[in-house]
C-alpha cells in the first residue's frame, strides 16, 4: 500500500490543479482502454483525500462547512463525463467541436469555476435571512 501523500498546496489551488491533471479534458486520455476499469480500487482512498481537504478549507475559513465528499466527486465526475461522452451529439447540436483544444481549455475553466463556487465560503450580504449574525 501506498502511503498517504501529502496535500501541502492551500485547498483552493489544490481543486484547481487536481481538476487540472485529471485528465479529464483530454479525450485520448479518456478514451484509453482501462482508465475506468477498477473504480472502486481507490475510492476509499479518494473520498479520505477529499475529506481531509475539504476539512482544511474550513479550518482555514475558504471553504463552506457541510459539503459531502463523496457528492462533490461524483459532481466533478459528472460535469466531466457528461460532457465528453456527449461530444458527438454536441458537436451537432451547438455546432461544436468539443474536444478541439480551446473548447476543451474552455471546459477546463468553467468546470474550475463551477466547483470553485460550490465549495468556497462566500460573505452572506447584510440584512439576508441566511445571514446568522
Amino acid at each position: 500500500m501506498r502511503p498517504k501523500a501529502a496535500i501541502t498546496l492551500e485547498p483552493n489551488g489544490y481543486i484547481s490543479r487536481t481538476l487540472n491533471s485529471s485528465g479529464w479534458s483530454t479525450a485520448k486520455t479518456f478514451t484509453e482502454p482501462g482508465i475506468w476499469s477498477n473504480p472502486t480500487a481507490s475510492a476509499p482512498r479518494a473520498a479520505d483525500m477529499v475529506r481531509n481537504l475539504l476539512d482544511r478549507g474550513v479550518t482555514d475559513g475558504v471553504f463552506r462547512d457541510g459539503i459531502d465528499p463523496v457528492q462533490l466527486n461524483i459532481t466533478i465526475a459528472a460535469i466531466g463525463y457528461y460532457y465528453l461522452t456527449n461530444r458527438y451529439t454536441g458537436a451537432i447540436l451547438f455546432e461544436r467541436d468539443f474536444i478541439d483544444k480551446d473548447a476543451l481549455d474552455q471546459r477546463l475553466r468553467f468546470n474550475i469555476d463551477t466547483v470553485m463556487r460550490l465549495v468556497e465560503r462566500r460573505p452572506v450580504p447584510a440584512g439576508n435571512p441566511d445571514d446568522p449574525a
